[in-house]
């Protein structure tokens, strides 16, 4: 008991050094201004947490990222590269600014100067560099940051990377493919597993959506065929959309897996009783 207190204690010093440096950081970046790219209602509801819960609470945590955020967004909104705020917050801030944190904020900084770069390579070289970043922290990203991250890719027509990059948050943050489970069980209520269910399902209706936008030249079946995976539940969200847009007969042409179980699944509509 004697240890697990010293322990405990160890890392709340730690997290109260951390975050006296942290806020130390901000007042060197000049925090009016830093606020002001934070809505007035988180405002003030940061102005009202104590030096105490911010070393030692969840909501502290959650606000020491806000501010994170909001740093990033001011050094990139005056074109200033967030590597040496990064590299500060790394070293002697590292419970609250992660290895992941990094990445991510990197990735976003190439994809601000692709969307500001003149069309062409240059802009294409930089959006190429955040692909990689990004699928290294695919389980840390949350659904919201999937859809804004993959708006962003679309604006710059990187398609195959929306694509690419739903599924790989979808599947990195399911390992045990609970999803499916929970599915294939009828999505009972009450049950753990709804929440990846519901993470890994918000990934795919960015690629879903993104279909629906370029249905006139990716309704074939060579375009379709490049969306072959093996995420069935991903297939499955695929074969629906299809379904709903009466190209059930396209799932034969592109040579889709998982085709005979789709058309066996409730609801059993005339159309894919005669398909089977």
């Amino acid at each position: 008991a004697e240890s697990s207190s010293l322990a405990a204690l160890y890392e709340l010093l730690v997290r109260a050094s951390e975050v006296i440096s942290f806020l130390c950081l901000l007042a060197d970046f000049n925090l009016p201004v830093i606020s002001d790219g934070i809505a007035e209602v988180q405002r003030t509801v940061l102005a009202g947490i104590p030096f105490s819960q911010l070393a030692a609470s969840e909501s502290g945590r959650v606000a020491c990222k806000e501010l994170i955020l909001a740093l990033i967004n001011s050094q990139l909104k005056q074109h200033v590269s967030i590597d040496s705020v990064s590299d500060v917050l790394s070293k002697h801030c590292s419970t609250i600014f992660s290895s992941s944190d990094v990445a991510l904020y990197k990735a976003l900084e190439y994809l601000k100067l692709a969307a500001e770069a003149e069309e062409g390579a240059e802009s294409v070289n930089l959006a190429n560099e955040a692909p990689a970043l990004l699928t290294g922290i695919a389980a840390t990203l949350s659904a919201k940051q999937v859809r804004e991250i993959c708006d962003q890719f679309e604006a710059l027509g990187q398609y195959t990377t929306v694509v690419s990059l739903s599924l790989a948050c979808a599947s990195e943050s399911d390992p045990s493919n609970d999803a499916l489970a929970f599915w294939s069980d009828g999505a009972p209520e009450n049950d753990s597993r709804e929440a990846v269910y519901r993470k890994r399902m918000e990934c795919y209706k960015c690629v879903i959506e993104l279909l629906d936008k370029r249905r006139a030249s990716v309704l074939n079946a060579k375009s379709l065929a490049q969306l072959r995976s093996n995420d069935a539940l991903f297939q499955f969200a695929l074969y629906d959309w299809l379904l709903d847009n009466d190209q059930l007969a396209l799932l034969f042409q592109m040579r889709a897996p998982f085709v005979e179980k789709y058309l066996s699944l409730e609801p059993r509509t005339l159309e894919k009783c005669d398909m089977l």
